[in-house]
């Protein structure tokens, strides 16, 4: 799967959308044609990785993460995030900042939509995915189901859960200071001030050194507290 996009992404990126972690409902029908409830989990890890789990409707219980591609509309106010599932199925969300919705196209490839439970799993296991790969073999890229819904925005926060429902698989790895290696989690935002804080200080150490360096070079004395 590849992407492409003549569209830079708007510099309002890290203020809008990264790491924002979005609990949301979408207006639905249950088995009788009662009204009902679909509760959707979406984490926008980064510009090229969302992280989501479904806890309602026919879908509820697949946990996944993606490849994506973002675009913004309206700097401040909308955004529209794209992806393909290894079910066939395609993606077009658009997340509604001041409105706080969440206006979705879901285009269900044949196989994941007459399968639903099939398509329930995680990612993580082999088997699972192995599973929704074969779902994609069935019918052909007209035999889908095109399906618009919007949802209601319940719970905005940024971070990964405290109640462990969504999970980091891969990237977002903490690349200097002590929490090397690490993915950002729950405590994102701390390992991201950490990891500032750490460049911050071996930048501060290595200018220092090369101005001790200078003054050498020059012929100047070393400083007052390298000579006690």
């Amino acid at each position: 799967m590849s992407f492409k996009s003549s569209t830079p992404l708007d510099l309002s990126f890290d203020r809008d959308i990264r790491d924002v972690h979005l609990i949301y409902d979408y207006d639905a029908e249950d088995a009788e044609g009662k009204p009902a409830k679909w509760r959707y989990e979406m984490w926008f890890f980064s510009e090229h990785r969302i992280v989501y789990a479904i806890h309602g409707g026919p879908m509820a219980g697949r946990r996944n993460y993606q490849t994506c591609v973002f675009q913004c509309i309206r700097p401040g106010e909308l955004w529209q995030c794209n992806w393909l599932e290894e079910t066939g199925s395609i993606v077009s969300l658009v997340y509604d900042i001041k409105l706080q919705q969440i206006t979705t196209l879901l285009a269900f490839s044949k196989g994941h939509w007459e399968n639903p439970e099939q398509a329930h799993g995680d990612k993580r296991n082999p088997a699972d995915l192995e599973r929704w790969r074969g779902l994609a073999k069935i019918g052909t890229q007209v035999d889908r189901l095109l399906m618009a819904k919007k949802a209601t925005i319940v719970e905005v926060f940024r971070g990964k859960d405290n109640n462990d429902r969504l999970w980091l698989t891969s990237g977002g790895r903490v690349k200097f200071g002590p929490m090397q290696g690490q993915p950002y989690g729950i405590s994102s935002s701390f390992a991201v001030i950490a990891n500032h804080y750490y460049l911050a200080h071996y930048i501060w150490i290595t200018l220092s050194l090369l101005i001790l360096a200078g003054r050498v070079c020059i012929g100047l004395p070393y400083p007052q507290i390298f000579t006690d």
